[in-house]
């Protein structure tokens, strides 16, 4: 049978480990709170851009410029990284 000694030793490693989950399950949070913050920053930047496309591309009909197709594909290539990093 442990003595008390060993229990109070074993209650206090317990205990800073404990804390030490406490601590990074603190930080992970932060961490994802700020991701988020940042995701819907470039979020905002990325949908105007895209609202944009999609009127461009209407109103040229199938007279689409190459300079709006090589828009389209960068945008479309920023959107899936975006995606990809959610």
């Amino acid at each position: 049978m442990a003595s008390a000694e060993e229990k109070r030793d074993l209650k206090a490693r317990f205990d800073a480990q404990l804390d030490d989950l406490q601590q990074m399950r603190d930080e992970i949070r932060v961490k994802l709170h700020l991701a988020g913050m940042d995701a819907k920053d470039v979020w905002r930047e990325m949908e105007p851009k895209l609202e944009k496309l999609e009127r461009d591309a209407s109103e040229e009909g199938e007279n689409i410029a190459d300079a709006t197709l090589a828009l389209a594909k960068n945008l479309s290539e920023a959107v899936r990284k975006f995606r990809d990093r959610l």
